[in-house]
């Protein structure tokens, strides 16, 4: 039989094991993010990050609530450019890595606190190595800043939660739910997991309740102005809605760390193939999260509730919204949940925990959890985004020459012809939601002069401007031979020969 001491050493030794899978993993996740930050151009969220960090202070905080975003991200993103001094695409998105890597950091110290080593390094593992965080850490988008918001407040929740009297983590509380609220409002979905939790602890831990009461009365009085100015000013529903069955493949993204599907990209052969094990493994985890559901250690327990409440609310209002078609459904891509991260792998450490029977075991389970991760960032990392980068430097760049007229549309796409297509000048743009043809055709005309005309369309599968310029100007050549109409196209008309045509035309039909 083993003494205590030698219990103590193997024990030791096994805590090492653990602690160093899970540092190189991280190294190798890192080296990943590092290699890919050029792996693909800006899609059209990151496009419109990148419009709004050009506009004026002012401007930028109007049209950012326009568009449904609260404008801190992109104020720090302002700031950022403005020290870099340069904008590409790998300084675009260095601020996500730093916010991913920050929210790892911190997120050392929560799995500390609540598991022992072995479980708290394979709680990191399922954190740092979750797939739709490191997808997320390669795009100049806030959702990573969203998780290390989510880290903090996990803490501040689970602190707070077993010493009540703690004033500075209740003011931090606040603070961080306040803060992360101008970073993104898809924190509401945590917020409202634990107001669920603290209710449900309301007899046991009343002063969790009233903390989580004043925090969201406190958000609402701060948000009354900026959600006056949404609703005053939009012009369409800034949702992004996803099938229903995305719904049930979050669970996968979740509680396996593997990537699920999204409104702006396409799993490979190889992905999907990582998915089915993520997939076998998360049914596995619900089966024995149902079994020990009576058993949960208090952390756990707050965990499983905030990992399960904002899924069964979006499925909830999807079915609401199909039966009632009251338009309330908030369904959406994977990452308006990223906030649950921190409680997910919590979760799901534990839960592993709880099926291996020996160090060894765990040891062997880590391993293989860390390796699904890790084929599953690979894959992340190599999906391709519908980015209009190659079309911009292929098919404008390289064929625009001085004097040619370009119109871009959407207006909020400018910056990014610029970045791609440096040589060509961007003499108009358009409102993507600007559909009256008197209007259009006005400002077309204005190009009636010019041998050629670019016309970008980066958004929409239909645009009122390329089909106003059709006739004006004539068929435009269009970028792509299989499809006319559809998203990221450039259109080249010859406006003086077309209208020249048309003039020559007019005496032959007034004599006949």
């Amino acid at each position: 039989m083993l003494t205590d001491t030698k219990r103590s050493e193997v024990g030791q030794r096994y805590g090492v094991a653990h602690y160093a899978l899970a540092l190189s993993s991280l190294v190798i996740a890192l080296a990943l993010v590092v290699t890919h930050l050029t792996h693909n151009g800006l899609w059209i969220d990151e496009i419109y990050t990148l419009h709004a960090i050009h506009l004026p202070w002012g401007e930028m905080v109007l049209e950012r609530l326009k568009r449904g975003h609260l404008p801190l991200y992109f104020a720090l993103m302002k700031a950022w450019i403005a020290l870099a001094g340069t904008v590409n695409e790998v300084v675009l998105r260095l601020p996500s890595v730093a916010f991913w890597l920050f929210a790892v950091a911190s997120y050392w110290p929560l799995a500390r606190r609540v598991h022992r080593t072995e479980t708290a390094a394979l709680a990191l593992t399922l954190f740092a190595l979750n797939g739709l965080a490191l997808r997320q850490a390669v795009e100049a988008r806030m959702y990573d800043l969203v998780l290390l918001v989510a880290v903090w407040l996990a803490r501040s929740y689970l602190t707070l939660l077993e010493k009540p009297h703690q004033r500075r983590w209740k003011n931090a509380f606040v603070l961080i739910a306040l803060t992360g609220f101008f970073i993104s409002s898809s924190l509401s979905f945590l917020l409202g997991a634990l107001v669920y939790d603290a209710w449900r602890r309301r007899r046991s831990a009343p002063h969790l309740l009233r903390l989580l009461i004043v925090t969201w009365l406190m958000l609402a009085a701060v948000s009354v102005v900026p959600t006056l100015l949404h609703v005053s000013s939009r012009d369409r529903t800034e949702i992004a809605h996803v099938p229903p069955a995305a719904l049930f493949l979050h669970l996968n993204t979740f509680f396996s760390g593997v990537l699920g599907v999204d409104d702006y990209y396409a799993h490979g052969p190889f992905l999907r193939v990582v998915v089915a094990c993520g997939a076998i493994l998360t049914v596995w985890l619900l089966w024995k999260l149902w079994n020990l559901r009576r058993s949960l250690p208090m952390p756990v327990e707050v965990a499983a509730r905030v990992s399960l409440l904002p899924l069964a609310v979006m499925v909830a209002t999807w079915l609401l919204d199909e039966a009632t078609d009251l338009g309330i459904a908030v369904h959406g891509p994977a990452r308006y949940l990223i906030s649950l991260l921190p409680f997910a792998s919590l979760l799901v450490a534990w839960l592993l925990e709880q099926a291996c029977p020996t160090p060894k075991c765990l040891l062997v389970v880590h391993s293989m959890i860390a390796l699904l991760l890790l084929c599953d960032a690979v894959g992340a990392m190599r999906i391709r985004v519908e980015s209009p980068r190659e079309l911009l430097q292929f098919r404008l760049a390289n064929r625009y020459e001085t004097g040619d007229a370009v119109v871009v549309v959407p207006d909020q796409a400018k910056e990014a012809v610029e970045l791609y297509a440096p040589n060509a000048r961007v003499e108009m743009t358009f409102d993507r939601a600007l559909t009256d043809e008197t209007t259009l055709r006005q400002k077309l005309l204005q190009f009636a002069d010019r041998e050629r005309l670019f016309l970008v369309w980066l958004h929409g599968k239909q645009s009122p401007a390329v089909q106003v310029a059709d006739l004006l100007f004539g068929q435009g050549i269009s970028s792509s031979p299989k499809s006319r109409r559809g998203e990221r196209r450039i259109f080249l008309y010859y406006p003086r020969k077309a209208l020249n045509q048309v003039s020559e035309t007019l005496p032959t039909s007034a004599s006949e």
